[in-house]
């Protein structure tokens, strides 16, 4: 029967770097030190791709409740917050939509004190999520977010999805050239590829949807 489940764990991926910088053959073991040069690039790497949307998949099913307070203007976000998609008020089983605004938007308010059922939402610095109006009874509102890329764990796999993992070791491998003082011309041959992973992780990373409508002639 064919399978379908494919993982690779940390300590696989960083030798598969390791293997590409020619830091180790291939019938060698990562020494600690490495691994850990090899781990912290990855976890840099993965924040910024996500922060950049270049990898943008933690998105969980279930929106994130946040309790808001009458007459406070301001709500905590989760600790893995990375930025907001969508805000829905929750008002008598109905969700409201909330308009996420920028920071020229939010400072253009004249009477930032107002109060009422909250229609705009700025997210500002130090996790902390700004309503307007001020909120003038409790309310829970419903935040869809991305997520910030998860540390890597050596019996894990690294936050991102196995089709994506060939081009992410290439990426890791071209950061780390200076690093591990690899020679020419083969460090060149390593940024070239490390280029080219950066583009497939984009397209790997494009929705794959095709809206056209389908046709059924026969059964």
């Amino acid at each position: 029967m064919p399978t379908y489940s494919f993982t690779r764990t940390v300590p696989q991926l960083v030798a598969k770097v390791l293997r590409k910088l020619g830091a180790i053959g291939i019938d060698e073991t990562a020494s600690s030190e490495d691994t850990v040069v090899v781990r912290e690039a990855m976890d840099l790497r993965l924040k910024e791709l996500h922060a950049l949307g270049t990898l943008w998949f933690n998105v969980a099913p279930a929106a994130t409740d946040l309790s808001l307070s009458a007459g406070v203007a301001t709500a905590s976000l989760p600790a893995e917050f990375l930025f907001p998609v969508s805000v829905m008020l929750r008002i008598n089983g109905e969700d409201r939509p909330v308009e996420i605004v920028t920071h020229d938007r939010y400072q253009a308010i004249e009477n930032k004190a107002d109060t009422g059922e909250p229609k705009l939402a700025y997210f500002g610095p130090n996790s902390t999520v700004y309503f307007h109006p001020v909120p003038n009874a409790a309310y829970t509102a419903k935040l869809t977010h991305e997520s910030i890329a998860e540390d890597t764990e050596p019996a894990s796999a690294p936050d991102v999805p196995v089709s994506m993992m060939n081009a992410f070791t290439d990426l890791i491998a071209a950061d780390l050239v200076d690093e591990f003082d690899v020679p020419e011309p083969k460090a060149t041959r390593i940024l070239r590829r490390g280029e080219l992973g950066k583009q497939t992780l984009k397209t790997l990373n494009s929705p794959r949807v095709d809206n056209a409508t389908v046709e059924i002639e026969s059964f």
